[in-house]
């Protein structure tokens, strides 16, 4: 029997066995339900945060203008459109609305007379139950909206104070050579290091984005289960017939099946949700990952003896990697703790290709110190 075909009739079993585990199935089935569960709560209708707009004066047409600039655009902002001040303030307070934003009766008069500088008086109220730093950059994006009207003023001052002063020019003229200047393109280009490929970032969905990190721990969850469950057959005699320091086989092949039927199962969902990224980056990282993950849990199952002594630690590890892992925030003070988990590399390689040869050291330098483990075991009759 060559030897392919035995690690292929290995794995078969190993992989039979796992599906004997309730605890496995059950993580498993977690995987495809994940994306549409989560999906739901951390979709573009749920928004970071929800504002009331309310414009006081019907014929206002800049403030309604301002208003339809906001509503029309995507954005993780959610906005809801409100008659009057006391139903916008109502539903800051009933917390169906983070905040309210209200135009002024006289927005239009009030905003030319600010860029006049005739008066300092506001032109709009915002309402907010507390301020928070999504807040913060919600009105952020209103500058950015209110600018646009702002900015037209200050050019109509300027054609029709200083340039052409002699001229009688219309609005409608003046407002078409403003628009004239319009440029529909990009200024910025985002790159991520090691890559020439620019992100789209019109395309991005933001609050989907850590449906992926979530996935790849589950995947580090089946592995950890399969660990497990090898450490409990190891103690239970199973591998004696085994030289104790070539025990790293069926322990490299249980936690491997597990991993990689997880990784199967994450990377259809990927798709089926509509999180993947071209082809090719999406099958390398994934490839390197289940390696990368199969001799994480390898190197766990050299520095734990059983399960009962493992168990424990799981939950920390878990809430580690949730942590330092780029899935909601990416903190780089500890870095070098970072580059010890296998996800941090998968989840930078979807962007940044080099990650993936990163990826590919920290597999086989973490099977490199687990076969030195179980020597050292080995040698001192402990494993």
């Amino acid at each position: 029997m060559s030897i392919i075909k035995k690690i292929c009739i290995w794995l078969y079993m190993l992989t039979k066995k796992l599906f004997h585990r309730w605890s496995f199935l059950v993580l498993l089935a977690l995987i495809p339900v994940i994306i549409p569960l989560l999906g739901g709560v951390l979709s573009d209708e749920g928004g970071i945060v929800k504002i009331a707009l309310c414009a006081e004066s019907d014929s206002d047409e800049v403030a309604h203008s301002v208003i339809n600039t906001l509503i029309s655009e995507d954005s993780v902002i959610k906005y809801e459109i409100f008659d009057n001040r006391e139903e916008a303030v109502r539903a800051v307070e009933q917390q169906k609305c983070d905040a309210a934003w209200i135009f002024d009766a006289k927005f239009k008069e009030r905003m030319n007379a600010y860029v006049d500088k005739e008066s300092i008086k506001p032109f709009m109220q915002i309402v907010e139950r507390e301020d928070t730093i999504s807040l913060m950059l919600a009105r952020e994006k209103l500058f950015g909206s209110l600018y646009t009207n702002i900015s037209y003023k200050i050019f109509d001052n300027f054609v029709s104070n200083e340039l052409l002063p002699d001229k009688n020019l219309s609005d409608e003229t003046i407002k078409k050579y403003f628009d004239a200047e319009k440029q529909n393109v990009n200024l910025i280009e985002i790159k991520m290091i090691g890559s020439d490929k620019v992100l789209n970032i019109s395309d991005s969905n933001y609050l989907k984005t850590p449906l992926r990190g979530l996935l790849s721990l589950l995947i580090m969850l089946c592995g950890f289960a399969a660990a497990g469950f090898f450490m409990k057959e190891r103690l239970d005699g199973m591998y004696d017939w085994l030289s104790p320091k070539s025990k790293i086989i069926p322990a490299f092949g249980s936690c491997f099946a597990a991993v990689f039927v997880s990784a199967l199962v994450v990377f259809a969902s990927l798709y089926a949700g509509g999180l993947n990224v071209d082809f090719v980056t999406e099958f390398c990282s994934m490839l390197v990952y289940i390696f990368a993950t199969t001799s994480f849990c390898v190197f766990l199952t050299a520095c734990f003896r059983s399960f009962v002594k493992f168990g424990p630690f799981i939950p920390f590890l878990m809430i580690i990697m949730l942590v330092l892992c780029p899935i909601f925030f990416s903190f780089r003070f500890l870095h070098g703790i970072q580059l010890l988990i296998p996800a941090y590399y998968y989840l930078m390689s979807v962007y940044s290709f080099e990650y993936v040869w990163y990826m590919a050291i920290y597999s086989v330098v973490t099977m490199i110190v687990s076969y030195a483990l179980y020597t050292l075991r080995s040698l001192s009759g402990k494993c």
